[in-house]
């Protein structure tokens, strides 16, 4: 494979088979270290910081859209100056013993912290994260046409919206998050680890969901 992108002058054919298998294997293993935090670490081993507040980090957790976009324009500029360090004679040489997925990985682990900064810049300035991001809006906004009816009964839908709201804002902090951590597709043991602050097990998270349920259709039953 080296001698291939440097005989094809790292473009081409050769080149976009390693951007397609290079693009896939990162998203694979940047998107599970970023839900889990675990990217943080990696960087911290590396020595490399990350100027970012926890909340501002809970979002990149919690919004699988958000996430896929920074973990999409990292692997892009990974792979710009992979190809740019290769053309100049530098960067990846097996002859050296790294593998390539290893050096791309840790070529991206530099590159995250860049693009995440960048992007968490013009956000404080045009879109400000919420400091509370379990708040029940935020919920709402992200999930409501999941959550109510069709859109040909409007009258139908607005009720029901304010319905689930009033019952939503009853919720303690906790089963707040845990109600929009399933709306985001979590499941029970990736709650109980990504919010350590909860200190919830994977089944007590499981317990308190099936009683917000419960609690919610009678509740929701008796205002209809």
């Amino acid at each position: 494979m080296f001698e291939l992108l440097h005989a094809h002058g790292v473009q081409g054919p050769v080149w976009e088979t390693v951007i397609v298998a290079m693009s896939e294997y990162a998203t694979r293993v940047l998107d599970p270290w970023i839900r889990t935090g675990e990217i943080y670490n990696k960087l911290v081993d590396k020595v490399i910081g990350v100027k970012a507040s926890a909340v501002e980090r809970e979002a990149l957790t919690v919004d699988r859209d958000y996430r896929q976009d920074i973990i999409a324009r990292t692997v892009v500029g990974a792979l710009t100056k992979f190809q740019a360090a290769m053309r100049a004679g530098r960067g990846w040489n097996p002859c050296q013993g790294a593998k390539l997925r290893t050096y791309f990985i840790t070529a991206c682990l530099y590159e995250f912290p860049r693009i995440f900064e960048e992007d968490l810049r013009w956000r404080r300035t045009n879109q400000p994260v919420p400091v509370e991001y379990d708040d029940i809006n935020e919920l709402l906004e992200a999930h409501g046409p999941r959550m109510f009816r069709s859109a040909a009964d409007p009258v139908a839908a607005v009720t029901d919206r304010l319905m689930i709201e009033d019952y939503l804002a009853t919720l303690t902090g906790p089963d707040r998050i845990i109600v929009l951590a399933v709306a985001e597709g979590y499941t029970h043991a990736e709650i109980a680890h990504l919010f350590p602050s909860l200190a919830l097990t994977p089944k007590a998270v499981e317990r308190r969901l099936h009683r917000v349920r419960k609690d919610a259709r009678l509740a929701l039953r008796s205002e209809g």
